[in-house]
C-alpha cells in the first residue's frame, strides 16, 4: 500500500518567521526526517497498513514554533491493478 502524507499549513506558519536558534534547530530535525523519508520515496511510503502510515505520521516533528498541534493528512494511492 502506498500513501502520501501531507502536512498542512497554519496561519502561524503562513506569516513566515524570523530566523532564531529554534528555526535552526527545527529545519534540521526536519532535515532529518525528510533523509530518513527520502529512501522509502520522500513523503511518499510504502506500507503495510494505515496503522502504519500512521505510526510513521507520528514520528514527524512538530514544524511550528512553541506548543501546537500540526495536522497531517494521509491518502492512500490506488493503481489500477487495487480497482479489480
Amino acid at each position: 500500500m502506498r500513501v502520501m502524507v501531507l502536512v498542512k499549513a497554519t496561519d502561524g506558519s503562513e506569516k513566515g518567521f524570523t530566523p532564531s536558534p529554534w528555526t535552526t534547530e527545527m529545519m534540521k530535525a526536519m532535515d532529518r526526517f525528510n533523509d530518513e523519508l527520502r529512501a522509502a520515496g520522500f513523503w511518499m511510503l510504502e506500507v503495510k497498513d494505515m496503522d502504519e502510515a500512521i505510526a510513521g505520521a507520528k514520528r514527524c516533528p512538530n514544524p511550528m514554533p512553541g506548543p501546537s498541534e500540526i495536522e497531517i493528512e494521509i491518502r492512500p494511492l490506488y493503481e489500477a491493478a487495487d480497482l479489480g
